[in-house]
C-alpha cells in the first residue's frame, strides 16, 4: 500500500538539550508542525521547556525572524513588531514555519547532540 500524504516524524530532545538554542529551536519546530494554530511556536516552545532566560529567547527570535525575512520578505505584518516571530509566522505557510526553524536548529546544532540523543525532525514525503 501506499501513501499519498506526507508523515511528521516530530525531533526527538534529550533532556540536556531541550534549554540550548537548538533544543529550544527543535521543539519549536515540532510545535509548529503538529498545533499550526500556534502562531507563535518559539514562545510556546519556550514556555513548555521553562526556565528559558528572555536573552535566549530574543536570541532564537532574532535568529529566525532574519531567516523569515529572507524566506518570504512580504510575509511581516507591518502592524506588528518586525523583531518578532510571531509578526513573521502568519504570512509563511505552515510548512514554511516548519523548515525556517528546523534549517536553523540543524545549523546551530553540534555534531555531538546527536550522541546525546538528539534526532531531528522531518518529513516522510509520501511514496507514490
Amino acid at each position: 500500500m501506499t501513501s499519498t500524504t506526507s508523515a511528521f516524524v516530530p525531533a526527538v530532545i534529550p533532556d540536556e538539550l531541550a534549554r540550548t538554542f537548538t533544543g529550544i529551536l527543535w521543539a519549536a519546530a515540532n510545535i509548529a508542525a503538529t498545533r499550526p494554530e500556534v502562531v507563535d511556536a518559539i514562545a510556546e516552545a519556550v514556555r513548555e521547556i521553562g526556565g528559558v532566560d528572555d536573552d535566549q529567547q530574543l536570541t532564537v527570535e532574532s535568529v529566525c525572524v532574519k531567516a523569515a525575512g529572507r524566506r518570504d520578505p512580504c510575509a511581516l505584518n507591518p502592524m506588528l513588531p518586525g523583531r518578532r516571530w510571531a509578526s513573521w509566522a502568519p504570512g509563511l505557510t505552515e510548512r514554511e514555519r516548519w523548515e525556517c526553524l528546523a534549517e536553523i536548529a540543524d545549523r546551530w546544532s553540534d555534531p555531538s547532540d546527536r550522541d546525546t540523543g538528539l534526532r531531528p525532525g522531518r518529513w516522510d514525503e509520501p511514496t507514490c
